[in-house]
């Protein structure tokens, strides 16, 4: 079986408890509180500075795209503040089960593998 490396996380700020952005990717990413986008950058520093964000591990997953998806579910659920892309909708790159910065359908071998199982529904629909 092969470890959950791929993280599901959100940044709140210890005031507020609310997430105002969740992400994807590894756990170092998410504890990575440099180069992140202006606007998260500008909502940090106006809510008490990067010493008063928390981050909480939400989900790990084995399949990159299946955490990406999960990301674009949970930012469509809670709507962060500095999370602008999914939030109306998930994208179609992300439907199809490619990864992040990906423009192939992921193909990790994990057992809840999101490209397999988006392929087969593909493959079905096609039937």
């Amino acid at each position: 079986m092969t470890a959950a490396n791929e993280v599901v996380y959100g940044h709140r700020m210890r005031r507020t408890r609310a997430l105002f952005h969740i992400g994807s990717g590894s756990e170092r990413r998410a504890r990575t509180l440099a180069r992140r986008s202006a606007l998260w950058q500008q909502f940090v520093q106006s809510h008490g500075g990067p010493a008063q964000v928390e981050v909480e591990i939400l989900e790990r997953h084995r399949c990159p795209a299946r955490a990406r998806l999960r990301e674009m579910e949970l930012v469509r659920i809670h709507q962060p503040p500095t999370n602008r892309f999914g939030r109306a909708s998930i994208p179609g790159a992300i439907l199809a089960g490619r990864p992040k910065g990906s423009g192939k359908r992921c193909r990790c071998g994990s057992p809840d593998c999101y490209g397999t199982e988006a392929a087969q529904c593909v493959a079905r629909a096609k039937q």
